[in-house]
């Protein structure tokens, strides 16, 4: 299988493609033909070493979504052709990915494979951070600081959809675009404007 591989710690230019075995399942694992997998600032702790990776040539990524193509055994909750995402799901930057069965979620027929791999990183994040911590609730407001980044982003849809008012944050007029498109009510540049007397009015 084709697999994109580093062999030592650096910068992007470390990374290469690489034909390596397809994973061997072991109990209770699940073999994903991967569709997409999600790229998230943590990779570069471990690409530069700043987090240390257990042996070299390393897969990248934890996000990964696709379609189970065989299933380990003492897997019961799981069959091949299941459409999958899940986060955790170490060397997802290859064609094959064998994974714990129990970190994997169902992913709906309409929902992308690159949605998916979208799915943990950002929107797990941005929903324990509203709901969990937040407690927000319909009809209240909400402040998203830097809602064009992937967590802001799916914070200000979340919210949205839950019957916040959404009021956010950018840095400028583009990504104060990509926050409007998501849901925002109200958008304040923080480099222009004050952002406290802002969201009091």
């Amino acid at each position: 299988m084709k697999a994109v591989i580093y062999e030592q710690y650096g910068e992007p230019d470390v990374l290469k493609t690489a034909n390596l075995d397809k994973p061997t399942l072991k109990a209770g694992e699940v073999l994903v033909k991967v569709g997409a997998s999600g790229i998230n600032p943590v990779d570069t702790y471990f690409r530069k070493g700043i987090r240390p990776v257990e042996q070299f040539p390393y897969i990248p990524h934890f996000d990964v979504a696709g379609e189970i193509v065989e299933v380990g055994e003492a897997v019961a909750d799981w069959k091949v052709g299941d459409r999958i995402w899940a986060t955790n799901a170490k060397h997802a930057s290859a064609e094959f990915v064998a994974i714990p069965s129990e970190i994997v979620f169902p992913l709906p027929n309409d929902v992308s494979y690159e949605e998916g791999a979208a799915l943990a990183m950002a929107f797990v994040t941005a929903h324990l951070s509203l709901f969990k911590r937040g407690q927000l609730q319909k009809g209240e407001s909400v402040l998203i600081y830097g809602a064009a980044g992937a967590v802001g982003h799916a914070a200000v849809q979340l919210a949205k959809s839950a019957g916040a008012f959404v009021i956010a944050t950018a840095g400028n007029k583009e990504k104060g675009d990509i926050a409007k498109k998501a849901g925002a009510d109200e958008v304040i540049f923080y480099k222009d404007e004050n952002v406290v007397d802002r969201v009091m009015e």
